[in-house]
């Protein structure tokens, strides 16, 4: 199954639980600042269920090599190759830029992939039922399932014979998500078995939500969000589908 990664290109997701954190339900994961329907009712995810992949340690290149892919950081290089760090630069020249230094301390990759029970259990948070029910009672919406963590970012310049550094950062590079559809027959309903049938206070059956996790995003999904303005990079080889 090839893996299918958002890169978030304007470094602004601190990587914070409280900001976005695996498991957290996006109305739409390709907004430059997502806003989780579940932030107040996130289901907690045992340790044991979240895979964590050091990908890289103690990085440091220059931007253009990371741009045109020289260094041995690959394709994911390529869009940190983007990062202008943080805090006030001097005026500089696209030449000047170029030969920037990028450097951070950890690339990490942390996924887990949700049981239906887990989908279930989080669809029926007060948040989401309330996003659901301004939707007449359907939506397609969207959970964190994986990401890759920067950090210790920086940007160097040398000015005077030494290298100037930025304030390091942590930043989320890229999300992975997986899509769910939700159609609530009775929004009303405030609790649910495990199986989605929702019960009224007798253990009768009072209305069902219908709630299906249809894994990464397909090339289709992606045609359908966003027509053709995307790029994928990764496609044919890769395991992961990197989308910019």
């Amino acid at each position: 199954m090839k893996k299918t990664y958002i890169v978030c290109t304007n470094f602004a997701h601190p990587c914070a639980p409280s900001a976005l954190a695996l498991g957290h339900i996006l109305d739409n994961p390709f907004d430059w600042a997502p806003a989780p329907r579940n932030r107040d009712c996130h289901v907690p995810i045992p340790s044991s269920n979240v895979s964590h992949t050091l990908m890289k340690e103690g990085l440091t290149a220059k931007r253009m090599d990371l741009a045109t892919g020289k260094d041995s950081a690959g394709v994911w290089g390529q869009f940190l190759a983007r990062f202008r760090g943080v805090g006030p630069r001097p005026p500089h020249s696209d030449r000047e830029e170029e030969d920037d230094l990028v450097r951070i301390e950890t690339l990490e990759t942390t996924e887990f992939e949700p049981s239906m029970e887990y989908v279930t259990q989080s669809v029926a948070g007060r948040s989401v039922r309330d996003d659901v029910e301004e939707r007449g009672g359907e939506a397609v919406l969207y959970m964190v399932t994986g990401m890759k963590v920067v950090k210790g970012a920086s940007v160097g310049r040398v000015e005077d014979g030494t290298v100037q550094w930025t304030e390091p950062m942590d930043f989320v590079l890229a999300i992975r998500v997986g899509k769910l559809c939700v159609d609530e027959w009775d929004v009303d309903v405030r609790h649910s078995d495990r199986d989605g049938e929702a019960m009224n206070g007798e253990g009768a059956v009072k209305g069902r939500r219908a709630v299906e996790f249809g894994g990464d995003l397909t090339m289709k999904d992606l045609d359908m969000m966003l027509g053709e303005e995307y790029t994928v990079i990764g496609d044919t080889e890769d395991d992961i589908r990197w989308v910019v």
